[in-house]
């Protein structure tokens, strides 16, 4: 697709948009939602999308860095694990978007064992920015 960007059949990148296709790209979610708590989780990775109009079916599998307490104890430790996660992203101006974002982390060995939110689900908002020309 081509599109005019200079001269008298000039087209502004607001007044189009992308109507459907697969697209790829960095998620990165820097808090969830459990139980009605807040948590600082922050998650990374890769996803794969299917644009829909103005909306984005995604699924994603990355890392992420857990808090954990010990049974008994009271120390913090932070543990790395692995996250998967699937959403629903909006695009509200052509390069913003905003979307609701599910999904499950899990920490192996010991801690995992210990982690009482082990494969339960989450929840995150997202607020994304597309640096694509």
């Amino acid at each position: 697709l081509k599109l005019c960007r200079v001269g008298e059949y000039k087209v502004d990148a607001d007044d189009y948009r992308r109507v459907g296709g697969m697209d790829t790209g960095f998620l990165v979610v820097p808090f969830k939602f459990r139980s009605g708590d807040v948590y600082g989780d922050a998650a990374i990775g890769p996803y794969i999308s299917y644009k829909i109009e103005r909306a984005e079916i995604l699924a994603t599998a990355g890392i992420t860095q857990i808090s954990t307490i010990e049974t008994g104890g009271k120390d913090i430790k932070s543990e790395t694990g692995v996250t998967g996660s699937v959403g629903l992203k909006f695009n509200v101006k052509s390069k913003w978007s905003i979307g609701l974002i599910g999904g499950v982390d899990h920490l192996s060995g010991s801690a995992g064992d210990e982690w009482k939110y082990q494969d339960k689900w989450w929840w995150s908002i997202a607020i994304g920015h597309s640096f694509k020309q």
